[in-house]
């Protein structure tokens, strides 16, 4: 639950970014100024209210060998969701506007269906964690995996109907959203105390390489494939991660 509050945050900010699309009417300055003022605020927030403390150092010898290694040999299931919620975020983001115009849509209404995936992660984001701490991590994220996924793949049959097109975007968002924070709390659920900074940091090179990743290969698929083929990779990418936690076994880890 608690990890979920960091991931609602992180949703937030995935949807209100695609509204800066509107700022293009007052000047292609005006979205970037806007993000500028934004940080501004917030290094302000930081330097004010943020408590100066430090993280207590390790005594020597404290610091577990080969941790990287190890804490993907325990816990890679759990790793794996931080690359899809970054893989689907980048490729919404980047190229759905591309998928938009070339199916119908106007500009307002790209920038409008696009906060309705994260606004899905967000309203979901607490439940699923909630649910997750009584039903069990992997259940939930095998669940919400190939669920999410299912619908995803739903998408090139929605055409450019908006509102079948929102609802999917949204249900599906909702779904995945938590894959961030769901994964991290998993990773925690498995590993001895001493891994965890380890597999924190796996998990963000995995949600970068997914950013990187999944422009590239969804734009690649629009250039090359159908103008649906983007949401059936990205759609059956979850149903694979699903079909996969059915054979992980949790692995009895020592610090």
């Amino acid at each position: 639950r608690n990890i979920s509050f960091y991931g609602m945050s992180y949703g937030l900010g995935f949807a209100l970014g695609p509204l800066g699309l509107w700022l293009l009417d007052y000047g292609m300055l005006v979205p970037f100024a806007a993000l500028a003022l934004l940080c501004l605020l917030i290094l302000l927030l930081v330097l004010m209210k943020l408590p100066d403390s430090r993280p207590e150092k390790l005594e020597t010898g404290a610091r577990p060998a080969r941790r990287f290694r190890r804490s993907y040999s325990w816990a890679w299931y759990a790793l794996l969701p931080a690359f899809l919620y970054g893989y689907m975020e980048a490729s919404l983001n980047s190229n759905f506007p591309v998928y938009g115009l070339r199916i119908g849509f106007h500009t307002d209404e790209i920038a409008a269906l696009l906060p309705f995936v994260s606004l899905g992660g967000l309203v979901l984001q607490l439940p699923l964690g909630i649910w997750s701490d009584r039903w069990g991590r992997k259940k939930v994220l095998i669940s919400v995996g190939i669920a999410g996924g299912l619908i995803f793949m739903l998408m090139p049959w929605s055409g450019n109907h908006f509102m079948l097109t929102l609802v999917l975007l949204a249900v599906a968002g909702g779904l995945v959203g938590s894959f961030f924070s769901l994964g991290l709390a998993y990773a925690a659920d498995l590993l001895p105390k001493s891994l965890l900074a380890a597999a924190n940091v796996l998990a963000s090179f995995h949600f970068n390489l997914g950013s990187v990743i999944g422009p590239n290969i969804s734009g690649a698929l629009l250039d090359y494939g159908t103008q649906g083929s983007m949401f059936l990779v990205l759609g059956g990418s979850y149903v694979v991660f699903g079909l996969l936690g059915l054979l992980f076994q949790k692995r009895i880890s020592t610090a």
